[in-house]
């Protein structure tokens, strides 16, 4: 899986739920394993590639 560069109008938050990804934002690579997540601001260019098969769930919003 890869979601190109794009942004969100509002606050996300990525969840992996099994396998593991990589979280790029503003230059920087932040590894996600099965259970991690991280909070997205909202207008940030980011983009996501799994390194294997994976699950994530994405939520938006407060």
């Amino acid at each position: 899986m890869v979601l190109d560069q794009h942004t969100a109008a509002m606050q996300s938050r990525l969840m992996v739920l099994e396998g593991q990804v990589n979280y790029i934002q503003e230059g920087t690579t932040t590894l996600l394993n099965a259970h991690d997540y991280i909070d997205i601001p909202p207008h940030i260019i980011h983009e996501v590639h799994s390194l294997q098969d994976s699950l994530c769930m994405l939520t938006q919003g407060h």
